[in-house]
């Protein structure tokens, strides 16, 4: 069998009697998942690059300006869209990251449906 980490540990540990197929199946399922959170937090980075990436420009084209004032106004222009979108992107994109992914991995959907403004039909006497 393949060792897949924590998953072979925890069926060890708890003696869990599981066909193989069904722990192949899950391994698949698991190194799926893994794949898909290292291209997540792979495009976090991206996006940490662009910014860099961005200031640089910004850096350039105010150099090659031969007037001071323009050159300032274009580098003060860029840096402050390269510093808006520093802050939203990845806020935005981490929350995702969180939410959608992170965690779906120990949310069970179940309960009850949450209803605010509904009476209860039990009415306990006094």
């Amino acid at each position: 069998m393949v060792d897949i980490g924590f998953t072979h540990i925890a069926l060890a540990v708890t003696n869990l009697d599981v066909s193989v197929e069904f722990y192949h199946k899950y391994a698949s399922m698991h190194v799926i998942d893994l794949i898909r959170n290292v291209a997540s937090y792979t495009r976090l980075m991206a996006l940490g690059l662009a910014g860099a990436f961005l200031a640089n420009v910004a850096n350039e084209l105010a150099g090659m300006t031969s007037i001071a004032i323009l050159g300032g106004l274009i580098a003060l222009s860029l840096h402050t869209l390269n510093f808006v979108i520093a802050v939203f992107s990845p806020t935005l994109h981490s929350l995702r990251l969180n939410f959608l992914e992170f965690f779906s991995t120990f949310y069970e959907s179940g309960g009850r449906e949450y209803k605010p403004f509904q009476r209860s039909e039990k009415v306990e006497s006094t």
